[in-house]
């Protein structure tokens, strides 16, 4: 197994506002305190990542009720982050100015609570690595596999089956590092990230990398349940215990 250098700490936000209607009724909460692993919840699960590899400082982005949920079931988590609380809806690109006026660091992790990353070979130090002055930005990228069975056709016979065949579109995985300057200047009040980061690209300010590993997302219910499994797996547990001893 290979390892990125360590060597530089970071500040990270997480993005954890909103109110998972996707998961209702079943979660009757914000989807960071769903359960991903027996006694740690997605945003604890996300918090350990961010620890292990070096984050010296974690701020939430976070809702008034995600709060308060948080504070009444799981009140540990709030003793090892800082938190910006939303009152009024401001979006995720609002979200990230509003807490971008307390980070210290040139640059800042950004990540939504949502988006997994399990890899041998990923450290958010690779995206710490903004080379250029006229870059502002750099995206973590992934391909993933088409949810359906692909039927394909030749004249009016079928020619082959495909099951949830690879997309060759890369995707966005919810991680990236943006120059905090930039976003204490040029990002609104209120607004959504992905837009920002669509109008970053079009000045030509925003670069990839692809990630060398597993993502994946939790936005409703058979994904959480397709994320516990995942984490449940005896090798995705070695490798989140490798990388927990490599970087103590």
């Amino acid at each position: 197994m290979t390892y990125a250098p360590q060597e530089t700490s970071f500040e990270a936000i997480i993005l954890c506002g909103g109110s998972a209607k996707r998961m209702k009724p079943y979660l009757p909460f914000n989807k960071a305190l769903a359960e991903l692993a027996p006694g740690q919840t997605l945003l604890e699960h996300q918090i350990n990542w961010l620890k292990i590899n070096r984050a010296r400082q974690i701020t939430l982005a976070i809702d008034a009720k995600t709060y308060s949920d948080v504070s009444a079931f799981k009140p540990r988590i709030l003793q090892e982050v800082r938190c910006s609380i939303e009152t009024n809806k401001l979006g995720t690109g609002g979200a990230l100015r509003k807490v971008s006026e307390n980070i210290e660091t040139p640059l800042v992790y950004v990540m939504n609570v949502d988006d997994i990353i399990v890899s041998d070979n990923y450290t958010p130090q690779h995206l710490l690595q903004i080379t250029k002055d006229d870059i502002k930005g750099t995206l973590l990228v992934t391909r993933t596999y088409f949810p359906f069975g692909v039927v394909e056709t030749k004249d009016q016979y079928i020619h082959s089956f495909k099951k949830k065949p690879l997309l060759d579109y890369w995707i966005n995985t919810g991680h990236c590092v943006i120059d905090t300057e930039y976003i204490k200047n040029c990002f609104t009040e209120k607004g959504d990230l992905d837009q920002l980061l669509s109008e970053m690209a079009g000045k030509r300010l925003l670069v990839h990398r692809k990630l060398e590993g597993d993502w994946f997302t939790v936005n409703n219910i058979k994904q959480l349940e397709e994320a516990r499994k995942k984490i449940a797996n005896p090798i995705t547990q070695n490798r989140i215990q490798l990388e927990t001893l490599h970087n103590q």
